[in-house]
């Protein structure tokens, strides 16, 4: 055998190895790989979190609605309703409600008013008051906290209302201390208190706050 076709037969067993090797390797790769990824199923439960606070309408003077967790529309609702997180009430004309968490807040709804409760656990309590006036009295020792439009406000425990009316808010302070916290045009956040007997008016297309005496 010439030295020629010598190298030329190594070459060739080389090649050989090689593509020996990596087919190898692949059929390990293809036999060590996970199964397809199959999507489990997920269920979305309507029961509100264990630990969320409930709340009784306590008193339905007129037409008052109720927005259940689980409809996108309005229905009549009546004293002795519970009130879930993630529902909503709302008075129409020449109506009043009250709704009553034992020991913790009672709210009455003045007409025309609309409330939604968007978190009913005690540590992050929040509620949106998009209209209408409502008057809180908090009794727990901790605060609540309501947003209407760009404002957000914390009620320290005391008797507070809040009235919203076009871009207009009113807050006004009859026992204990309340917050705001306000964005501005340019994107900063302002913070204010209001002492008991204070009222602030929030321009809320100018984001602007005035702050007086009741």
């Amino acid at each position: 055998m010439t030295k020629k076709a010598y190298y030329l037969v190594l070459s060739l067993l080389f090649l050989a190895g090689l593509a020996g090797a990596l087919g190898l390797r692949i059929l390990q790769s293809r036999m060590a790989a996970p199964p397809p990824f199959s999507p489990q199923e997920t269920g979305f439960t309507l029961t509100p979190p264990s630990e969320s606070l409930t709340a009784t309408l306590t008193s339905a003077v007129g037409s008052v609605e109720k927005q259940p967790r689980d409809k996108d529309e309005f229905e009549k609702a009546s004293e002795g309703d519970r009130i879930l997180q993630g529902e909503s009430v709302a008075t129409r004309e020449k109506s009043t409600a009250t709704i009553q968490f034992p020991d913790f807040a009672e709210i009455a709804l003045d007409a025309n008013s609309e409330l939604g409760f968007i978190s009913l656990i005690p540590e992050s309590f929040l509620l949106n008051q998009p209209s209408g006036s409502v008057t809180y009295e908090v009794l727990w020792e901790k605060p609540i906290s309501v947003r209407s439009l760009h404002a957000l406000l914390e009620l320290q425990p005391g008797e507070s209302q809040v009235s919203v009316v076009g871009r207009e808010i009113t807050v006004e302070v009859f026992s204990g201390k309340a917050k705001l916290a306000l964005v501005d045009l340019e994107n900063e956040t302002n913070l204010f208190t209001l002492q008991e007997g204070q009222k602030a008016v929030i321009n809320d297309a100018e984001r602007s706050v005035v702050i007086k005496k009741l």
